[in-house]
């Protein structure tokens, strides 16, 4: 019976490093499709400590630039999307989206452990923030159904899942916002695949491959 039960806890250690080592795969081809091969193959290899300090100062650089608080930049968002939703400055929100871009993709080849959901969908949120201001008379739920759609299909490679999130987060905007959702999923992961493939094209083990007769 000890040893039964000995087996089963060194089985449930086995799958929950699996899923660590997987969530680890999935960190890193984000922040490669994001960055870029070459660019990728120097974050991957930043410490903790350094990637901290790019965070820090990326937060600190947006509250110097914008007046809000750090935390758009150093948290996952989910608590400021109300907040940035009533911003009015399009400046602002760019440089918004540019850092938490940036810290988004250090943390994860920094190995800071965290969500990529909400992060993604903060991003979203942030740009149809921008675009609604832009364009006049544009629709800010099918913007921000549009714009939560694409960045978590682009993340997570599933579009389905990415119309259903943003569908539910604007669910006070009725089916209004379907097709721009549906639309956003399949911008979304198109551009997954093509910073997939681009990756690919220009990685080093890609290069090396023999080419067929």
């Amino acid at each position: 019976m000890l040893r039964r039960h000995r087996d089963g806890r060194v089985g449930q250690f086995r799958v929950a490093a699996d899923v660590s080592s997987r969530h680890r795969d999935a960190e890193i081809e984000i922040a490669q499709s994001v960055l870029g091969g070459d660019v990728s193959e120097h974050v991957m290899g930043i410490a903790r400590p350094a990637a901290a300090v790019i965070v820090a100062t990326a937060a600190v650089v947006t509250r110097a630039v914008t007046g809000e608080d750090v935390n758009v930049v150093l948290f996952s968002g989910q608590q400021s999307t109300a907040h940035v939703l009533g911003l009015t400055s399009v400046g602002m929100l760019v440089v918004i989206a540019v850092a938490k871009t940036i810290a988004y993709t250090v943390s994860l080849g920094g190995g800071f452990r965290g969500g990529m959901v909400f992060p993604a969908v903060f991003l979203g949120v942030v740009v149809a923030t921008a675009l609604s201001l832009l364009v006049t008379g544009s629709s800010v739920s099918a913007l921000c159904a549009a714009g939560i759609a694409a960045s978590v299909a682009a993340v997570l490679r599933l579009p389905f899942t990415a119309v259903l999130l943003a569908l539910l987060l604007c669910a006070a905007a009725g089916l209004a916002v379907t097709t721009p959702a549906i639309i956003g999923a399949v911008v979304g992961v198109l551009f997954r695949v093509v910073a997939d493939a681009r990756l690919h094209r220009d990685s080093p083990s890609a290069a090396k491959e023999p080419t067929p007769a």
